[in-house]
């Protein structure tokens, strides 16, 4: 699939494996233009990370940035140095609790730019939170899940971790796979899709019955109870069609 340009890069702060966040943001930096960082940690759940070392993680992240962008200006390269100077790091958290993670992520989307120009990054995020997400996902139609996937191995017994940084790595050593792009995920997205679209076009058969019933009433010796009646059976049915219409937008 060709690429487009994204400006902005959500990061789901999980695991405490500082070197994976370097290498998510080094290749959503080199290869989409990420230009704003904003990251999160969702609360309730088993997320690898308790919330109160979620600001002590991101702090680590930037020290490792920078150590390694002192590191290479030794030997005249810039990646590293670029990257600091080209992205803008949000510096709050967004804390979401798992229960909130559709529509909070939702906003979070929106605040850099919508779905063509942002990425939602689970690569360290544990089991059950990325399930969390990707449930959020669904339901609220967001259709940017990214996952950066390692291949190359060392023996750390007697080769540096640094071997599996960015910089060291050949395109063939990585991939940074579109999840919602998936088979399973765009079935999936279908299959919602579909059965939404079936709700509101139940929701638009049961708003006309009603306003024809209203309509009959008040032109009918009926009760002004049961004029209030179908008033609110009106107002229920408009409320869940707009319900409807928020989590497909």
């Amino acid at each position: 699939m060709e690429k487009t340009e994204k400006t902005g890069l959500i990061l789901i702060l999980s695991s405490d494996t500082v070197d994976t966040y370097v290498n998510v943001i080094c290749h959503t930096y080199s290869d989409y233009n990420i230009q704003n960082i904003h990251f999160c940690h969702i609360s309730g759940a088993s997320t690898g990370i308790r919330s109160d070392q979620a600001e002590d993680l991101k702090n680590k992240i930037n020290t490792r940035l920078k150590k390694l962008a002192e590191a290479e200006l030794k030997n005249d390269n810039t990646l590293y140095d670029d990257l600091i100077n080209g992205i803008r790091f949000n510096p709050d958290i967004t804390k979401i609790p798992a229960e909130d993670i559709g529509p909070i992520l939702t906003q979070e989307v929106k605040s850099l730019g919508g779905q063509k120009k942002c990425l939602i990054d689970i690569t360290t995020t544990t089991k059950s939170a990325s399930q969390f997400v990707l449930a959020g996902c669904l339901i609220y139609g967001l259709r940017n899940l990214y996952e950066f996937h390692l291949s190359k191995r060392i023996n750390k017994d007697t080769e540096s971790t640094d071997l599996l940084l960015y910089h060291n790595l050949n395109s063939q050593e990585y991939k940074y796979v579109y999840l919602s792009d998936t088979l399973a995920i765009r079935r999936a997205y279908n299959s919602l899709s579909r059965k939404i679209a079936l709700s509101m076009a139940a929701v638009v058969v049961s708003m006309l019955v009603l306003i024809i019933s209203v309509t009959w009433i008040s032109t009918s010796s009926v009760s002004i109870a049961s004029i209030l009646a179908s008033a609110a059976s009106l107002a229920t049915v408009i409320s869940l069609g707009l319900q409807m219409k928020e989590f497909t937008s």
